[in-house]
């Protein structure tokens, strides 16, 4: 893939490298070079227009430094006109052709826009993102470090802010600070350096407000700033923990290669002893393949983060096409809530290659979507996929019987935003799941179905699927009138998946028989062991009248 992040991130460190020569000693040819490289560094990328306030602050200082004005000025406007006849053209035809000088409405329309502000995800995730992929994140369902090497990043950045901080205050208190400012350009620079930052961090800020886009390559422009400003941050803590810490910079990325990007694109082969002591499936996609185990690498995993799930294989022949291989997370009612389609090995191990009687494990990142409805227990789906045709392979269990659909696993996938509920402290008879609230009508129609939500506060793990029982019950005789039992979320979200130390809320239908009489009853909740009978927990939620 082509991409203009890395060419303005080039140019624009080349402009501000010209420009520091320009500062340094004004000539035509310097303010020739930088104005080219500005120019270029606009054609490449809108992101880069700061160097433009840039080069005129530049100008500026220099011009109440310099003694010859007459020079400064033949070198700003040389500079200037340069950019503008590299640059100024395009926009100027953008401006022309569509209303606007940077055809940022047109983006408006693409699928990854957004319609509705709330839409977006939240500013922390977002900006999260954006770092972690400023370091370090390769593809759409990114390969990454583990989370403690970002956790280092970070302190390696706030490390640097806490020198950078005592850099310029040590420079306030320096008696000759207007000296120095009207005399040396590095605090100029360095000025320049955080407002280069500062307005591409504005710029991408207002950017995810209208599109989804949390990469940090779109930082690029402002790369030699933010290194520098590193650097500095380093040095002004210490002079040798500024190469330490860029040693460990730069072993990371040569670990990068190593560590992420080659496991991630060459399928581990493994001997067949590997799978002897472990249970597999052995469903058969066709004479093709047989899919051994699909194992996610987290048990529960939240909206808008990807889930690695690795994917073994038994090879019976070489394909004479190309098959994708793709994994769905499938919900009620068969809705799909992430989806994945790959070649194998992420392209270098396609099925055309593949040798007989090889045994292989696949890592596939599936990026979980934004918008997910409800935490609940999904289905892993995996099958193969004729790309030519857009069918699918058949499906044998190991018995050879037909099979519609190859479900292999299970995660929990938690929805991004849900009703807060704070879990109360637990007492000394508290169960280790409480019926905490009921919200239900007062008054239910016979014939119709009503909904009763329960928020249950989950105190501990548990091992048992415990069934949910709603009982509208006559106080007076204690004769059951009507019920509604069954697993919680429809089976969808057993407790033997729910966290400790969190608050389940589930809306249940309750149905009321035609032939259920009229009367005010009362409602109790809980739940029961399917196995023994015995129930954990019941509460009178509410006093119902039933009414035709």
């Amino acid at each position: 893939v082509i991409s203009n992040d890395i060419p303005v991130a080039a140019l624009c460190t080349l402009s501000f490298w010209l420009l520091w020569r320009v500062v340094k000693k004004p000539t035509l040819t310097r303010g020739l070079a930088a104005g080219v490289a500005i120019g270029l560094a606009l054609l490449t990328k809108i992101s880069a227009l700061p160097l433009l306030p840039i080069a005129l602050v530049a100008f500026a200082w220099l011009w109440q430094r310099q003694q010859e004005k007459r020079v400064v000025w033949l070198v700003t406007a040389v500079t200037l006109l340069s950019a503008l006849l590299i640059a100024g053209w395009w926009f100027g035809r953008a401006w022309y052709l569509y209303g606007t000088p940077f055809g940022l409405t047109a983006h408006d329309q693409a699928p990854w826009a957004f319609s509705e502000t709330f839409q977006r995800d939240g500013l922390g995730q977002q900006w999260l993102d954006v770092f972690e992929s400023f370091w370090a994140s390769i593809g759409w369902s990114p390969t990454q470090f583990h989370d403690n090497v970002y956790w280092l990043l970070l302190g390696l950045v706030l490390l640097a802010l806490v020198g950078l901080g005592k850099e310029l205050w040590q420079g306030w208190r320096n008696p000759n600070l207007v000296t120095n400012l009207r005399q040396n350009p590095q605090p100029l620079f360095l000025f320049l350096f955080l407002f280069m930052l500062g307005a591409t961090a504005l710029a991408l800020e207002a950017w995810m407000r209208r599109v989804s886009a949390p990469f940090g390559r779109l930082l690029f422009p402002a790369l030699a700033p933010i290194i520098i400003l590193l650097w500095l941050g380093w040095r002004a803590i210490h002079p040798y923990l500024a190469h330490l810490l860029l040693l460990i910079v730069a072993v990371l990325a040569i670990l990068a290669p190593i560590h992420i990007i080659w496991p991630a694109y060459h399928p581990q082969q493994l001997p067949a002893a590997a799978f002897a002591q472990t249970e597999t499936l052995n469903w058969q996609f066709g004479d093709m393949a047989q899919l051994l185990r699909v194992t996610p690498q987290q048990s529960s995993a939240q909206a808008n983060s990807t889930l690695p799930v690795e994917v073994c294989w038994r090879t019976l022949a070489r394909a004479q096409s190309d098959y994708l291989v793709f994994i769905h997370l499938v919900g009620p009612d068969n809705a799909v809530i992430a989806h994945r389609d790959t070649i194998p090995g992420l392209g270098t191990y396609p099925t055309t290659a593949w040798q007989p009687d090889t045994y292989f494990c696949d890592r596939i990142e599936v990026r979980l979507w934004d918008n997910i409805p409800q935490t609940l227990v999904y289905n892993i789906e995996v099958g193969l996929i004729d790309v030519g045709r857009e069918a699918r392979l058949p499906i044998y269990d190991q018995a050879g019987n037909p099979m519609s659909n190859a479900f292999a696993g299970q995660v929990k996938v938690a929805a991004a935003a849900e009703a807060a509920i704070s879990l109360p402290p637990r007492q000394s008879t508290t169960p280790a799941i409480d019926v905490l609230r009921v919200d239900t009508p007062l008054t239910w129609s016979i014939n119709t179905t009503q909904a009763i939500t329960v928020a249950w506060g989950v105190y501990e793990d548990i091992a048992i699927d415990y069934q949910v029982f709603a009982h509208l019950i006559d106080s007076q005789s204690g004769e059951l009138i009507t019920q509604s039992d069954g697993a919680p979320f429809a089976g969808w979200y057993n407790t033997s998946w729910w966290s400790g130390g969190t608050v389940v809320v589930e809306k249940r239908p309750f149905p009321i028989p035609d032939t259920a009489p009229p009367g005010t009853y009362t409602l109790i909740v809980g739940l029961y062991n399917l196995q023994t009978g015995e129930r954990l927990v019941e509460k009178q939620a509410a006093v119902i009248t039933l009414q035709r």
